[in-house]
């Protein structure tokens, strides 16, 4: 099966770039129809503490990135996301995360760039 499954899936609005922190417009997806957005404190704080509710109560076991579960999703949720909230749910809570080389149905494993100390002094 796919990470669907018995899962929940987040949806981080915007068109964030392929590259940490990247202000260059190749970094993005379709840009000039897109946009460039950079993640906010605001959207690392809602997502930390949603991961962190969601464990507290005892429904979190695992955080995936989409591009773990199929194909055509290389920069799904992209290096910012998976440092500020994904590697940090990792560390904080000590969430699975399927381990290195993870990927099903075609997916691509989390690349080691995208590890990363949080830069965000957002807190859930």
């Amino acid at each position: 099966g796919g990470l669907n499954e018995g899962g929940v899936s987040v949806e981080v609005v915007g068109n964030f770039p392929s590259r940490a922190r990247s202000t260059d417009p190749s970094a993005f997806w379709n840009p000039e129809r897109n946009g460039m957005d950079q993640l906010s404190a605001e959207q690392i704080a809602g997502g930390r503490a949603l991961v962190t509710e969601l464990h507290r109560q005892g429904w979190l076991t695992h955080i995936l990135a989409h591009r773990q579960g199929g194909p055509n999703r290389e920069n799904d949720p992209g290096p910012d996301i998976w440092r500020e909230i994904g590697s940090w749910a990792v560390r904080e809570h000590g969430l699975d995360w399927g381990g290195d080389g993870f990927a099903v149905n075609g997916g691509k494993p989390i690349p080691e760039h995208w590890w990363g100390s949080p830069t965000s002094g957002a807190v859930a």
